[in-house]
């Protein structure tokens, strides 16, 4: 999954969760920032996809992770609360973030930045989504229309 497949993802959820209708003035602005229409479907199918699998513990939960001492040291401020902002909106899960967390202690020599964990976010995120596409051509037409 592309990292501006997540930005958009992010855009749609917030607008979602203020209540507010996405309309066809956010498709075009969606549009006019630079994004493609393979994007932006790709995003409101994984949108979709997500809210389908969603029961009700799910939707409700309270608890946050907490970083080890260790782990303290892996993220910069931005990328950490750019992951926390995920896991809040639940565009990734508690799991897909502790897979980020793993990833980041057998790769950073230094702080992890915002647009390494963009990267490690997206590939995770593709990962989780393969299973559920097996025998699609979907994934590889995203792939071949953003690239």
């Amino acid at each position: 999954m592309n990292e501006r497949i997540i930005e958009i993802i992010l855009y749609l959820i917030t607008r979602l969760q203020e209540n507010q209708d996405i309309k066809q003035s956010d498709l075009l602005q969606l549009s006019d920032g630079g994004y493609s229409d393979a994007e932006i479907g790709a995003a409101f199918s994984w949108i979709a996809r997500k809210d389908s699998g969603k029961t009700p513990e799910k939707l409700h939960r309270t608890g946050f992770r907490v970083l080890h001492q260790a782990e303290k040291h892996l993220f910069t401020l931005e990328a950490w609360g750019y992951l926390m902002q995920l896991v809040t909106l639940s565009v990734i899960s508690p799991i897909e973030l502790e897979e980020i967390i793993d990833q980041g202690t057998m790769v950073a020599a230094e702080k992890l930045s915002l647009h390494d964990v963009r990267r490690m976010t997206a590939n995770i995120m593709m990962d989780s989504m393969v299973p559920s596409m097996m025998g699609s051509q979907l994934a590889r037409q995203i792939e071949e229309s953003v690239h």
